[in-house]
């Protein structure tokens, strides 16, 4: 608001120098400024381990792998661990965010069979009055650090990572979802407490779990360590796992992964008797996790190949729009189809995307037209037969 003596309408309009005008924007203490300070007067600190190059304690890491595989079960092994002081010197508590898992039909029983100090186990939403809702970064970072300092959690489980991000953001723009993860990697340094965030990979056939994890490439920057999950591809009956680490900034990668499989443990309620998830650990195996899995992609590169195809002309014939030359789709719709589906969108990807079904690039005739992509008749023979009526009588119209 304007000062007293400056009300009514005798305003006089007055030049400020160019200095002064500067330094009205803020005093001097209240301005940024370049501060440096010489290497040799920082202490160097040593990297202290949750799992010995594996997880960093006091950091934020990932556990990537496909859907289905058990990335839950072995995050809840690893934070049972942690109450009953197998990792660190003494039992300490944990956090656990689940998002998509009921916590009576699921979390409990996981933790119950992994054998964990319930008591230890701690789950967060946030409540006001009679409202409740999930935790979301960057927003509550200042709850948070209330909340792990006031309960002393050591290790903090997010799962999935991407459902804890503000809604508002594109989970694919990198330069929307750095500020968040940045927020997340503040928790851990500022409370002292290790985060895993469980995340998908796509149905890429790479074998670099970096370049596979889905969304933004910030979900594979900002972590300082990705532990990799995959099936073991040496075992006939396919129930063996592998974790190995597929990046690590702050430890030297292990020469050898953790096998281990999955297996079925009896819990009693008051309802009844029921079952969950366990892990059971095997012997660790020798290499490591890229080199095992660059076998495995390269074998499920076919039948992805395949997966594909079928998808994008199953996509084409109920969504397209049907022309002579074939069906068509812009290439936005196809590209956010393809993400939503958990296929891999880069441009490498995408190139032998339309390999598979041999994509015609088409624009239209107008300045600023959209692009499409059109794949022609001949495609969809394979797969249907019987031409639809719209084929029908556009092929009769030539």
């Amino acid at each position: 608001m304007l000062p007293e003596e400056s009300k009514g309408s005798n305003l006089v309009s007055v030049e400020i120098p160019r200095q002064q005008k500067e330094d009205s924007k803020g005093s001097k203490e209240s301005r940024w400024e370049v501060t440096s300070r010489k290497l040799s007067e920082i202490e160097p600190k040593k990297t202290f381990w949750l799992i010995e190059n594996y997880l960093p304690l006091g950091e934020l890491a990932i556990l990537a792998g496909r859907e289905g595989l058990g990335k839950s079960t072995l995050a809840v092994e690893i934070a049972s661990q942690v109450t009953k002081g197998l990792l660190l010197e003494e039992p300490e508590n944990v956090g656990y965010v689940a998002i998509e898992d009921s916590l009576e039909r699921t979390v409990r029983t996981r933790f119950e069979v992994a054998g964990a100090d319930l008591d230890r186990v701690h789950t967060l939403t946030l409540q006001r009055e009679d409202q409740e809702r999930q935790i979301s970064f960057p927003t509550d970072y200042e709850r948070l650090i209330e909340w792990v300092k006031e309960k002393n959690i050591k290790f903090l489980v997010l799962d999935p990572l991407v459902s804890v991000l503000s809604e508002k953001l594109d989970s694919h723009n990198d330069k929307a979802i750095r500020p968040a993860l940045e927020s997340i990697v503040r928790l851990a340094h500022n409370g002292g407490v290790t985060i895993l965030g469980l995340v998908h990979i796509n149905k890429g056939s790479e074998a670099d779990f970096a370049n596979r994890v889905l969304g933004s490439r910030a979900f594979s920057a900002v972590p300082r360590a990705i532990l990799g999950l995959a099936r073991d591809d040496e075992d006939p009956e396919g129930q063996k796992l592998l974790l190995g680490v597929a990046k690590s900034n702050l430890g030297s990668f292990p020469k050898s992964m953790k096998s281990f499989y999955l297996e079925s443990a009896s819990v009693q309620t008051s309802e009844g008797e029921t079952s969950a998830g366990r892990v059971e650990w095997l012997e660790d195996r020798a290499g490591t996790i890229d080199e095992r899995l660059g076998r495995i992609f390269n074998e499920e590169d076919h039948s992805e190949r395949n997966e594909v195809r079928e998808f994008l002309l199953a996509l084409f014939h109920t969504k397209g729009e049907h022309t002579p030359k074939g069906i068509r789709l812009t290439s936005n719709k196809v590209i956010a189809e393809l993400k939503e589906a958990g296929f891999s969108t880069n441009n490498e990807a995408l190139k032998k995307h339309k390999r598979q079904v041999q994509v015609q690039a088409d624009k239209e005739k107008m300045k600023g037209g959209a692009w499409f992509w059109l794949i022609p008749n001949c495609m969809f023979t394979e797969y249907y037969p019987e031409p639809s009526d719209s084929l029908e009588s556009l092929d009769s119209s030539n």
